[in-house]
């Protein structure tokens, strides 16, 4: 089913920059109302400046208490909500050849995982029964091979993908579609942990390129978009592992 992307209100988390920011600047420029989630509230107050249409809430998305606060608002101010993008997420590096903070371990796992089912199990009921009423989850290409330096968030997204199949499940009775988006690697701020300066371009995909394959991909009506090397990844994954993984240094 083809999915109209005007006239939408849509939820974004993780939107103050990266892709999830340019998928806000896209969805609001086609005449969409654009609710865009994040942390910090510097990068909120600046996107609202720029772009007066979008409206933000200040959410920490690895809390309980946020979750829900954020659901109660969106029932309060948002009630026609018809489209949730789970965009944010996290990227550490990981070895279990030498000791690990669970603590980093628990960051990835709270936005990457627990936060997408939470939140969506809080507000599948203001989803239910709208026209079109749809929540896209972003994945990665690294859900269907690993990047070793990357291991947790690989399972992480791993997770998330099985999760999706069975999402896709159990809100098809409450005529919500689920969507799978997995990007490849975006030139995004996304796993700066793993650069000397965080900020500095790794040669991605360009955020616009990424943005334009998903839009293409929602209005086609696919579940599942896999941009880039995610075809490859998913088609063939252990036989492009090593290609993967030959391409990053585990130092």
């Amino acid at each position: 089913m083809k999915t109209e992307l005007r006239g939408r209100t849509v939820l974004i988390t993780g939107g103050t920059s990266g892709i999830g920011r340019a998928l806000a600047e896209e969805l609001d420029r086609r005449g969409n109302t654009v609710i865009v989630c994040g942390r910090r509230t510097d990068r909120l107050a600046e996107l609202r400046e720029r772009h007066p249409g979008i409206a933000v809430h200040q959410c920490d998305l690895a809390l309980d208490d946020h979750r829900q606060r954020l659901a109660d608002q969106l029932a309060k101010e948002f009630p026609s909500l018809d489209m949730v993008v789970n965009n944010a997420g996290i990227q550490l590096r990981s070895d279990v050849s030498r000791p690990i903070d669970p603590a980093r371990l628990r960051a990835e796992t709270d936005v990457n995982l627990i936060a997408p089912t939470h939140l969506t199990s809080l507000l599948a009921g203001q989803l239910a029964g709208k026209p079109g009423a749809t929540v896209v989850n972003v994945t990665s290409a690294l859900a269907f091979a690993p990047l070793v330096t990357v291991a947790y968030y690989s399972a992480t997204k791993a997770a998330v993908h099985s999760l999706t199949i069975s999402m896709r499940e159990q809100l098809k009775e409450l005529g919500i579609r689920v969507v799978e988006v997995a990007p490849p690697a975006v030139d995004t701020e996304l796993g700066g942990d793993l650069r000397d300066d965080p900020t500095a371009t790794h040669g991605g995909m360009r955020v616009a390129e990424f943005v334009a394959a998903t839009v293409a991909g929602l209005e086609a009506g696919a579940d599942e978009i896999l941009v880039g090397l995610s075809q490859q990844l998913k088609a063939d994954p252990e036989g492009m592992f090593d290609t993967l993984n030959s391409m990053f240094d585990r130092g």
